[in-house]
């Protein structure tokens, strides 16, 4: 035998349905490529940092603002012991570099409207927010 629901019952189990759908497109969305909020290929960050040679002191990724990653590692080669990169949404995206080499360091950007935001972010690796304050997002996406 069915049990009838009051009309104000059956609108807040609508809704609650409607958020739960609306709440997995979002999440679902991208195959898998990216997680709520974010506009990055993490998953094609992930597997290219795990790809990485020299890389078995640190391997580190961070999403930034959602749509920056900052690739972070350090290893004990004889050349090329660190690197820093910034992308932007894809692998395909390099922005800025730092690199050691046999000359020592070099630092790069393409883009240059990134160069300071990318020089505070090798400045302070050691900070949780990369030394850029509370008005930018910084999730660890490996490390």
């Amino acid at each position: 035998m069915a049990t009838l629901l009051s009309p104000r019952t059956d609108r807040s189990t609508l809704r609650l349905a409607t958020l739960v759908a609306i709440t997995f497109t979002i999440v679902s969305c991208g195959n898998g490529q990216s997680t709520a909020g974010s506009q990055v290929d993490e998953n094609a960050f992930i597997q290219l940092a795990l790809q990485a040679t020299c890389a078995d002191i640190k391997n580190k990724l961070y999403v930034v603002d959602q749509v920056l990653v900052l690739s972070d590692r350090a290893g004990s080669c004889p050349d090329a012991s660190f690197g820093q990169v910034l992308y932007g949404r894809t692998v395909n995206d390099v922005y800025c570099t730092n690199q050691d080499s046999v000359a020592g360091a070099v630092k790069h950007c393409d883009m240059v409207a990134y160069q300071s935001m990318f020089d505070t972010m090798i400045t302070n690796l050691a900070q949780p927010d990369l030394g850029l304050g509370p008005t930018h997002s910084i999730k660890v996406l490996l490390g």
